[in-house]
């Protein structure tokens, strides 16, 4: 069982729009009440979703992102993140690579399967920051979403 907050905008008309990433981890034998939803198509014979919370030392976080582009036609997307560890004292940037995995388009989304490399994260909370750039329209659109690791 999980939970977790939404918050819904209004529509564009024109531009990008970045929804918000499912963190996955490379496990199988989640069981699913219900079909999960192909809004963030995975392979459920390879990945979960991430429930609860990370282990110390991971180095690799795995993600699907969707983002779509009402009105822009051919769109050129380029993806970036940044990733903030926040603790009692402190916030600091953690260096990280975003890798893409897989990409495809459905519909009027495009979908990608991101890794993300670290050097290995300590315990915290963390604050993942996705970034997108249409680069025709100059469009941006971001979202954060955050975790823990224990």
């Amino acid at each position: 069982m999980a939970s977790a907050s939404v918050i819904i905008p209004k529509d564009l008309d024109y531009g990008i729009k970045l929804y918000p990433p499912l963190l996955l981890k490379a496990e199988t034998g989640a069981f699913y009440v219900k079909e999960p939803s192909s809004i963030y198509p995975f392979d459920k014979t390879r990945y979960s979703p991430l429930v609860g919370k990370l282990e110390e030392g991971t180095k690799n976080l795995l993600a699907m992102v969707r983002c779509s582009f009402p009105g822009i036609q051919q769109p050129d997307v380029k993806l970036s993140a940044n990733l903030i560890h926040h603790s009692a004292d402190s916030s600091q940037e953690i260096p990280v690579t975003l890798s893409i995995l897989d990409r495809y388009m459905e519909g009027d989304a495009e979908i990608f399967f991101i890794e993300l490399q670290t050097e290995g994260l300590s315990s915290g909370e963390y604050f993942l920051y996705l970034f997108t750039k249409e680069m025709n329209a100059k469009s941006l659109s971001q979202v954060n979403i955050s975790f823990k690791v224990k």
